[in-house]
C-alpha cells in the first residue's frame, strides 16, 4: 500500500511539472477561449451549437468542445464511467423521455461522454425523433474522428490524447477492438496507458495487419488529480 502511495505522488508530481501542451493540445490556449464569454469558443456557446440541429460546427468547435472541458469545474476524469446507472434503468424500463433528460444533463456538464451521446442518439431514435438522432450521431461521429486526429495512437509520442480512461474504452468500441490488458507508462511526454489488444478478436483485412497495441496519454486525469490534492 506504501509503494502504491509512493508511485500516485510521484506520477501527480511528475504532471505537475508538465506545461499545460500534451503532445498536441494547447490546454492553456484553449482554456482562454472556453472562459472567454466574447469568444467563438466559449463552453456554453459551444454547447449551445451542439443543441442546435443543422448549427455548423467546424473542426476548431469539437476541439474546444473536447479539450475544453478539463477546464470545467463539472470535469471529473475518473467520475466518468462507461455507463450511466439512472439512464440505464429508465432505457431498461422503456422510459425513454426521462432517460433521454438525464442523459442530456449528463452530456452538458461532461461533454466528452461518449456513453451518454450514445444513449442520446437510442432516446431520440426510441422517441421518433430522427431528425435530432442523427444529428447527435453525427457530432459523436465528428468528436471521435477529433479525439483519433490528435495522435496516430502508435506510440507514447504519438498517442491519442483522452481526458478520461472511459474515453479510451469508447474509442476501442468505436475501432471494433477488444482490450487484452492494460498497463500505465510515464516518460517524457507524460503518463500514457498502453492497451495491448485482443488480436484473435480481429477481423482479418486483406493487406492490413491487425492491431498489437494503442496508447492514450491520460497526463490531463493525473493534473486533475493533483489540483483535486492542492483543494
Amino acid at each position: 500500500m506504501k509503494n502504491l502511495k509512493l508511485i500516485l505522488i510521484l506520477l501527480v508530481t511528475s504532471a505537475c511539472s508538465q506545461a499545460q501542451t500534451i503532445l498536441t493540445v494547447d490546454f492553456d490556449a484553449i482554456g482562454e477561449e472556453v472562459n472567454d464569454s466574447s469568444s467563438e469558443y466559449f463552453m456554453p456557446k459551444l454547447l449551445d451549437k451542439m443543441s442546435q440541429v443543422g448549427d455548423s460546427l467546424y473542426y476548431e468547435d469539437y476541439y474546444h468542445l473536447y479539450y475544453g472541458t478539463y477546464h470545467l469545474k463539472t470535469y471529473s476524469p475518473y467520475g466518468l464511467s462507461a455507463g450511466s446507472p439512472d439512464v440505464d434503468k429508465f432505457i431498461k424500463k422503456k422510459k425513454y423521455k426521462k432517460a433521454l433528460k438525464r442523459a442530456l444533463e449528463r452530456y452538458r456538464n461532461q461533454p466528452i461522454s461518449f456513453y451518454d451521446l450514445e444513449s442520446i442518439v437510442y432516446c431520440y431514435r426510441k422517441l421518433g425523433e430522427e431528425e435530432l438522432a442523427d444529428w447527435y450521431l453525427y457530432n459523436y461521429h465528428n468528436l471521435m474522428t477529433l479525439v483519433m486526429s490528435s495522435g496516430d495512437g502508435k506510440s507514447t509520442s504519438t498517442a491519442y490524447v483522452v481526458l478520461a480512461v472511459a474515453n479510451e474504452y469508447s474509442i476501442l468500441s468505436y475501432l471494433g477492438l477488444q482490450r487484452a490488458s492494460q498497463a500505465l507508462l510515464s516518460d517524457e511526454h507524460g503518463q500514457c496507458d498502453k492497451l495491448t489488444l485482443d488480436k484473435k478478436a480481429q477481423k482479418k483485412v486483406k493487406g492490413k495487419k491487425k492491431t498489437k497495441e494503442l496508447y492514450f496519454n491520460v497526463s490531463t486525469c493525473f493534473l486533475h488529480m493533483s489540483k483535486s490534492l492542492k483543494e
